[in-house]
C-alpha cells in the first residue's frame, strides 16, 4: 500500500470513528432527556458518562485535521510540505493531550483555564481556515484546488459549530447544582430540553459537514482521486 492510499484510508477511518462515537453521544443524550424518574445522583453519573463519550468526537476532529493535512501534502495540493508533517503531528499530539488533561481537571482553576484556552485555540484555527479558504476561492490564496478550499471553508464552520455547543449548555451547567440540591422541577426540565436539543441540532449539522467534506475528498472536483 502506497503512502497516499494509506493516508486516504486513515482519513476515512477517522471520519467513521468520529461520526460513530458522536452517534453514541447523541443517543445517550436522548436517554438523559427522558430520564426524569432517576435520582439526581444517577442522572449526574449519566451526564458524566456522556461528557466522557464526547471526548471521542473531539479526538476525532484532531485526527481528521491531521490525517487530512497528511493526505493533502502527499497529493501535493497542500501549502504544507511532506517535510512539515512531523510538526503537524506534534501539534496534534499536544492537542490530544490538552483535550484529556483539561477534561479530567476541569474542576480545578488551572484546568478550567485550559478549557478556555482550548476554546480560543479552536476559534483561532477556525478563523485561519476560513480566511485561507476565502482567500483561495476569491483570489490567489495558498489552496490552489477549489475542492480543497471549499473543504477548509466547511471545516471552519464545523469547528465553530462544535465550540458553539459549549455555549448552548451554559444555562444547563448553571442550573445543575440546584437540581442536585432540590431535584427536578418544570423549569429545570425545560432548561435541560432546550439546552441539549440545541446541542443535538448543531451536532446533526456537523455530521452533514463531515459527509460533505468526505465527498469532496473522494471526488476532488478538478483533481485526481486515490
Amino acid at each position: 500500500m502506497d503512502a497516499v492510499t494509506l493516508a486516504f484510508a486513515l482519513h476515512f477511518i477517522v471520519i467513521g470513528y468520529t461520526l460513530g462515537s458522536d452517534f453514541v453521544v447523541d443517543q445517550r443524550t436522548f436517554y438523559l432527556l427522558g430520564a426524569q424518574d432517576v435520582t439526581p445522583a444517577e442522572r449526574s453519573r449519566l451526564l458524566r458518562s456522556i461528557l466522557f463519550s464526547d471526548q471521542h468526537p473531539r479526538m476525532g476532529l484532531i485526527g481528521f485535521i491531521a490525517t487530512g493535512i497528511t493526505l493533502e501534502s502527499l497529493l501535493g495540493v497542500s501549502p504544507l510540505t511532506v517535510e512539515q508533517l512531523p510538526l503537524v503531528w506534534l501539534i496534534a499530539a499536544v492537542w490530544f493531550a490538552e483535550v484529556w488533561i483539561s477534561f479530567l481537571n476541569e474542576d480545578k482553576r488551572w484546568g478550567h483555564g485550559l478549557v478556555n484556552a482550548d476554546v480560543v485555540w479552536r476559534y483561532l484555527l477556525a478563523a485561519t481556515f476560513l480566511l485561507v479558504a476565502l482567500w483561495s476561492l476569491l483570489a490567489d490564496g495558498p489552496l490552489h484546488a477549489d475542492w480543497l478550499a471549499i473543504k477548509y471553508l466547511l471545516l471552519a464552520v464545523l469547528i465553530g459549530g462544535g465550540v458553539s455547543v459549549r455555549f448552548c449548555v451554559r444555562a444547563l451547567t448553571a442550573a445543575w447544582p440546584d437540581y442536585l440540591a432540590n431535584g427536578s422541577t418544570l423549569g429545570f426540565e425545560a432548561t435541560l430540553q432546550q439546552s441539549l436539543k440545541r446541542a443535538i441540532y448543531i451536532t446533526w449539522s456537523i455530521w452533514g459537514l463531515y459527509l460533505a467534506m468526505a465527498l469532496l475528498t473522494v471526488f476532488r472536483p478538478g483533481g485526481s482521486t486515490a
